[in-house]
């Protein structure tokens, strides 16, 4: 009963389409930002409001504040003509499944060259200082655990004992340390530490 309501409320009401763009629409098309600016009443001017404005390139006489009107004037006024040779060669080319386009290519490294290492090391450092978690926490099995459900094929590459993980942020230290003094020594005006 439900869908016989459907039904016909769908056949009394109307129906609007907007016209799809049309892929030549952009080149024939500009699409420009206006700023309008009001007058109140009192003569005072109010604040200034963009609108967009579409002009056909060729004839600039024509432009349109509304999107579906200047698609309706491509698609009426500028059509873009279909020669005989391509329409037959569309309409007789069967149409096929992607998956027979693209052979896939298996690789046993694929999913381990996808791991970023460095951001692996810069994150558990991250958790290591900043958020203060114990250095114990890079031989947790649930760390590991975590890091394997993102990438299985890394367990070789993980970081599990405490000294290599004090090893990375004492190299990580010296970086940003370098990196530190060499943008102070640049700095304009003097900077003292005590």
């Amino acid at each position: 009963m439900s869908s016989d309501i459907s039904s016909r409320a769908a056949s009394i009401l109307p129906t609007t389409s907007t016209p799809s763009t049309p892929l030549h629409f952009d080149a024939v098309i500009r699409t420009e930002y206006v700023e309008i600016t009001e007058e109140a009443h009192s003569g005072r001017k109010r604040r200034k409001r963009s609108k967009i404005q579409y002009t056909y390139i060729i004839c600039s006489s024509w432009g349109s504040h509304h999107r579906t009107n200047a698609i309706k004037h491509v698609n009426s006024r500028h059509p873009v003509p279909i020669s005989s040779a391509q329409s037959s060669r569309t309409t007789l080319a069967p149409t096929r499944d992607i998956s027979t386009i693209f052979t896939p290519i298996s690789s046993p490294n694929g999913l381990r060259n996808s791991f970023n290492q460095q951001a692996y090391k810069e994150a558990i450092i991250g958790l290591l200082t900043r958020r203060r978690m114990p250095f114990s926490a890079v031989e947790w099995s649930e760390m590991k655990d975590l890091a394997l459900a993102c990438n299985p094929a890394i367990e070789d590459l993980l970081i599990t004992s405490r000294r290599s993980a004090v090893r990375y942020i004492a190299l990580n230290y010296r970086l940003y340390k370098e990196q530190i003094e060499n943008s102070l020594s640049t700095a304009l005006s003097p900077i003292h530490f005590s």
